[in-house]
């Protein structure tokens, strides 16, 4: 078997940590032995340990630590790792150095513009990117920023995030969960899924919600997710007055179960690579409004499967939730079409395919 080491910052349960899980379980077991090494440990390590993968929690103390690195180095030795797949921007910078030592060819997984979003990133992404066996970037849009970053395009390849589309075939608005969060059965819900940070501007989803509950008084927002701007977000909702329409559920590991009871799904970030949790709702016949950034518009066809609307404008939000639940028929028509896209360009099985294919063609070269 092959070992492949991945690495990433966290194994919290967000979007790029869940793809890396996925592709990690994924993987042909006859043929590939993955092994996870995360800077920070986190609720998929258990779920990743069940599975039979091998985690490894390594924790980096200070910004610039070198024994930090000597114990990357010494992990790739010792595991006879053969090649190395990178997923967030720490360990993408120290991955780097690490197969620079040891002379094994390092993959990453660009899910954002984090890794050029930095103060000098526009001259340190590209430096390391050349000397990558491949840059993988999770929708089209995020691969032609990078190219005019000056990367050649044969070192770039678009593989779209996939999901299992025959998880969500038997579920259905669930009313056991309505009751248990005291929703009537008639209620309105808007909901999201992910991380509550920054870039996802949660806080322009919140300014649209007073105008939603103009003309719909007893629509219900419900946020899934944890993170740094949680506090933040709560009292924002409380300066607004609309503590009792919006729900935030914090963490959870039943998102299938959650997303079943949403009318509307919404995504409000700043920028995005190809999210899951868009692809979830779509796999649940969910009608979505995303902004127009990033790889949203290569999931949803405005006014097709849903609604794309400018960034970070609260009233345009507003605006396209509004129209939605007015036309409960134009919902259901989104939706469909929405679960019918998800199957054919978002299948789990071209995502792993397209892996295992650029595995191959890494580990020949060589």
């Amino acid at each position: 078997m092959i070992p492949i080491l991945y690495i990433t910052d966290d194994l919290d349960i967000g979007g790029a940590e869940q793809v890396m899980a996925t592709l990690t379980d994924l993987l042909p077991n006859d043929r590939y032995k993955p092994i996870v090494c995360s800077l920070e440990d986190g609720p998929l390590a258990p779920r990743l340990s069940q599975k039979g993968i091998k985690v490894i929690i390594l924790p980096k103390k200070r910004p610039y630590d070198l024994t930090f690195l000597g114990k990357l180095i010494y992990l790739i030795r010792k595991e006879k790792v053969r090649l190395i797949h990178s997923h967030s921007l720490i360990s993408s910078i120290y991955g780097w150095i690490a197969a620079g030592v040891t002379r094994v060819p390092l993959v990453i997984t660009l899910h954002g513009k984090s890794l050029f979003n930095l103060k000098h990133g526009g001259t340190l992404f590209p430096r390391l990117a050349r000397r990558c066996a491949k840059v993988i970037c999770v929708s089209d849009s995020l691969c032609k920023e990078v190219e005019h970053l000056g990367l050649p395009s044969e070192g770039l390849v678009t593989i779209h995030n996939g999901i299992d589309i025959k998880r969500f075939d038997n579920l259905c608005n669930n009313n056991e969960l309505r009751k248990e969060l005291r929703l009537g059965s008639s209620t309105p819900i808007v909901g999201s899924v992910g991380v509550l940070r920054k870039v996802k501007r949660y806080d322009q989803l919140l300014e649209s919600v007073p105008l939603v509950l103009r003309e719909f008084p007893m629509v219900k927002f419900i946020l899934v997710g944890d993170g740094p701007r949680k506090e933040n977000l709560q009292r924002k909702s409380e300066a607004l007055g609309i503590s009792n329409s919006v729900i935030f559920l914090g963490q959870r590991d039943d998102i299938p179960r959650i997303l079943s009871i949403f009318d509307i799904f919404v995504i409000s970030s700043a920028t995005e690579g190809i999210s899951i949790a868009i692809l979830e709702a779509m796999a649940l016949s969910k009608p979505v409004i995303a902004t127009n950034v990033g790889g949203n518009p290569e999931v949803v066809e405005h006014g097709k499967t849903g609604l794309l609307i400018p960034p970070e404008q609260p009233r345009a939000l507003a605006r396209a939730i509004i129209e939605l639940l007015k036309d409960e028929r134009k919902r259901e028509m989104m939706g469909r079409q929405g679960r019918i896209r998800a199957k054919q360009m978002f299948f789990i099985d071209a995502f792993l395919q397209k892996h295992l294919e650029l595995y191959g063609r890494v580990l020949e070269n060589t």
